[in-house]
């Protein structure tokens, strides 16, 4: 897999002493990040929106879930403009060195 970025991914977790959620962020050096301009025509009128599809290495170890925020690059506070996730796919399957979360954000 062809990787050209790194990000970070901002991670919300459910703390039960606290009761209340917390993020943490997860910084991931290698993954690709490929976006594009996607248009549709609604009832409610035209609409544009840019998408991301991402792919990370799949040796990484933490929940990856939709509604989860991205960022491009290493940031320490999840930023203004940081994406949400919109779905998340196992793509562990063929050559290991393939193995990849297919993620599109949003």
């Amino acid at each position: 897999m062809i990787t050209q970025t790194d990000i970070t991914v901002f991670v919300k977790k459910y703390n039960a002493e606290k009761r209340m959620n917390e993020t943490t962020a997860v910084y991931i050096k290698n993954a690709s990040w490929y976006e594009k301009f996607q248009s549709a025509l609604t009832d409610g009128g035209f609409r544009a929106d840019n998408v991301v599809k991402i792919r990370i290495p799949s040796e990484l170890d933490f929940d990856m879930e939709k509604g989860n925020r991205v960022a491009k690059g290493k940031c320490s506070e999840c930023p203004k403009d940081a994406l949400t996730i919109l779905s998340v796919g196992d793509n562990r399957r063929g050559s290991k060195n393939m193995w990849h979360w297919a993620v599109t954000a949003k």
